[in-house]
C-alpha cells in the first residue's frame, strides 16, 4: 500500500505542475508517438540468476507545452519465458530547451505492469493454466529530443522502473526488482486549438 501512496502522490504532483504549467503557458501541443527499444532486467531465483532482456514497443499520446510534457503510454515486451508482457503507464516529462531543436529532459513515470505466464507450455506435468502478474512500477527517465520538423520530433532516452515482482517457475520463485530500458521514440505533434 506504501508504494501506491507513493505512485499517486507522484502523479498528482506531476499533473498539478503541468496543470499550472498550462496556465501560464497556453501554446500548448497534443503528441502522438512510437516507441521502440531494448530493456534489461534481472532475474533472481533461490537457485540461479539470469539475465533478461525484453525487446519494447508501443504508443503514447500526450500533450506538452514549453518546458512540460505528459504521456500516456502502452508497451507491449517480448519477454522470454513469459507468453504475455504489457506495460501501461503515465510519464511526466520535464523539458530543458538546448537549442531550436533539441530539447533534454528527466521525467517520473508509473503505471502497471501485467505478465503472463503458462506453466504447461515448458513442463508436460505441470497443470494445465497459467499465472498473471499484474504490478505496479514506478520510475524515472531521461533522454534529449531532436526536433527536425515543425510537426515531427525523435527522442533517445533511458528509463528506470522500479518493480517488485515475484514469479514461480517449477517450485522456485523468482524476483524482478528493477528494469532498465533505452528506447527510441517518433513523436507528431499537432495544435489542436
Amino acid at each position: 500500500m506504501n508504494k501506491l501512496l507513493k505512485i499517486a502522490l507522484s502523479f498528482l504532483l506531476g499533473a498539478s505542475l503541468y496543470t499550472n504549467a498550462q496556465a501560464l503557458d497556453w501554446d500548448s501541443q497534443s503528441l502522438v508517438g512510437v516507441e521502440f527499444g531494448y530493456g534489461s532486467m534481472d532475474v533472481e531465483g533461490e537457485f540461479s540468476k539470469e539475465s533478461k532482456n525484453p525487446i519494447l514497443a508501443g504508443v503514447k499520446l500526450g500533450s506538452k507545452n514549453k518546458n512540460f510534457r505528459l504521456y500516456l503510454s502502452a508497451n507491449y515486451l517480448n519477454i522470454s519465458d513469459f507468453d504475455f508482457s504489457m506495460m501501461y503507464g503515465a510519464d511526466v516529462q520535464y523539458l530543458f530547451p538546448l537549442t531550436r531543436e533539441f530539447d533534454v529532459y528527466v521525467g517520473l513515470n508509473g503505471g502497471v505492469i501485467n505478465l503472463s505466464f503458462d506453466p504447461s507450455r515448458y513442463d508436460s506435468l505441470a497443470t494445465a493454466g497459467g499465472r498473471d502478474i499484474l504490478q505496479y512500477y514506478a520510475g524515472a527517465d531521461v533522454g534529449m529530443d531532436y526536433i527536425f520538423s515543425k510537426e515531427w520530433s525523435a527522442e533517445l532516452g533511458l528509463r528506470y522502473l522500479y518493480l517488485d515482482i515475484a514469479h514461480t517457475k517449477f517450485n522456485e520463485t523468482y524476483k524482478i526488482d528493477s528494469m532498465t530500458q533505452l528506447y527510441m521514440g517518433l513523436i507528431y505533434r499537432y495544435y489542436t486549438h
